[in-house]
């Protein structure tokens, strides 16, 4: 099976509605939170590539944080506890129900950038060309 690599806008649009990169059609998690080892559709490794998300997760999360700090910012509450009562659970829960969307944004973006699925190709050959190591003289 062949799959030609679409732009990165498509590639982003199959990411927030949780799906494969490579194919559009298999669903990348199992669960909300819990990601499939490989699409059920075309069989592209998933868990080699949610090793390679962790940059785009971690700042979008601090973004989503950054978003919910400039608000309160700009509108101050009335009293300090009022704000952490609100903001703070407001920010959490955007997080969550955000997490397997920017996830799969994230997957997408590392597809665009390497369509072989973490460099599984790129590490066979370095493997390949690699002496092998003795025990001694």
């Amino acid at each position: 099976m062949s799959f030609d690599r679409p732009s990165l806008i498509p590639l982003i649009w199959r990411g927030l509605r949780r799906r494969c990169p490579r194919c559009a059609a298999g669903r990348i998690f199992q669960s909300w939170f819990t990601l499939h080892a490989r699409c059920p559709n075309c069989g592209f490794e998933l868990l080699q590539a949610d090793g390679n998300t962790w940059f785009f997760m971690y700042f979008s999360s601090a973004g989503v944080a950054g978003l919910f700090f400039l608000y309160s910012f700009l509108n101050p509450p009335d009293s300090a506890a009022i704000g952490w009562m609100t903001i703070v659970p407001a920010a959490a829960l955007v997080m969550l129900v955000s997490l397997p969307h920017r996830k799969g944004v994230a997957i997408a973006i590392d597809y665009y950038i390497d369509p072989t699925g973490g460099g599984s190709a790129d590490t066979d050959r370095h493997a390949a060309n690699k002496p092998e190591l003795s025990d001694g003289p």
